[in-house]
């Protein structure tokens, strides 16, 4: 799911963590064109299926 999310593709992520909870964290590194980009974030409000609030970081690799 966080594939289609963040538009990722399997191939080409070096690294993901999920921990799909309040406060709980989330990491995708992926590689692309020889760089890596990384995402980080935290779960801040989960009410399924109706909603699921995040914070997204992006930090440079």
């Amino acid at each position: 799911m966080m594939k289609k999310w963040f538009f990722t593709l399997e191939g080409t992520d070096k690294v993901t963590g999920n921990t799909p909870e309040v406060g709980g964290s989330w990491e995708i590194i992926d590689h692309r064109g020889g760089k890596d980009y990384r995402a980080i974030g935290e779960y801040i409000e989960m009410n399924r299926p109706k909603k699921i609030s995040i914070y997204i970081k992006n930090a440079a690799v």
